[in-house]
């Protein structure tokens, strides 16, 4: 098989694994949040700020993953 040849299994895969990542990330960012509210009594501040953060997290990780590196 050449590798120009359009593969649709192998975009549904990186599709769906990109989207995992994505979701992975901003998960962790609301777990850690809800702890460092609970810890810190700063109640939706940390929840906010880590999700934001989880959030960016997960696309620059999918930028990373798109561009190869």
């Amino acid at each position: 098989m050449k590798k120009s040849e359009f593969n649709p299994w192998r975009c549904i895969a990186a599709a769906s694994g990109a989207g995992i990542t994505l979701l992975v990330c901003i998960g962790v960012g609301v777990f850690l949040g809800v702890l460092c509210d609970r810890y810190f009594g700063t109640e939706p501040f940390g929840l906010i700020f880590l999700s934001l953060l989880g959030g960016a997290a997960g696309m620059w990780s999918i930028a990373r993953q798109m561009m190869g590196k």
